[in-house]
């Protein structure tokens, strides 16, 4: 997790959101809960509380600001979002053609086309997932 964390760090020409607020993390898991959607797994929590949101060349990590207009809210997206199945999985990003989903039932993060929904791509780890969709180099 140290190693995404210290790449994003150094992304100079990258947006990153502001501090995770507890309490906004804990309204929007309570709401994910209540629509029946998975809520944020502790690992994806673990990088929010470094950046709260990131916009990175075309992709976006969404983030966790219901009040905000700046940066795209987790839960808002989740809403807005056409996914075939809302309650089996949680998206976490896009760019123009793909969603970062985690997928519970599977414990894994996936890259999924935005238009057929087909699975691009799954890791089992939140940095590997958020690496590859970043498309950071090594």
């Amino acid at each position: 997790m140290q190693k995404i964390l210290a790449k994003i760090s150094n992304l100079s020409h990258a947006y990153k959101g502001k501090t995770l607020n507890p309490k906004e993390l804990i309204i929007c898991q309570k709401k994910l809960s209540q629509q029946n959607r998975p809520t944020i797994p502790s690992a994806y929590i673990e990088i929010l509380q470094q950046f709260n949101s990131l916009h990175y060349d075309g992709r976006c990590i969404f983030g966790i600001n219901p009040t905000a207009n700046n940066f795209l809210d987790i839960l808002s997206e989740n809403q807005l979002s056409n996914i075939p199945d809302p309650h089996a999985s949680l998206i976490l990003g896009s760019n123009d053609f793909e969603y970062l989903q985690w997928t519970p039932s599977q414990n894994s993060y996936q890259i999924i086309d935005k238009h057929d929904f087909s699975v691009l791509n799954t890791y089992l780890k939140c940095s590997d997932a958020i690496f590859n969709f970043l498309m950071l180099k090594e």
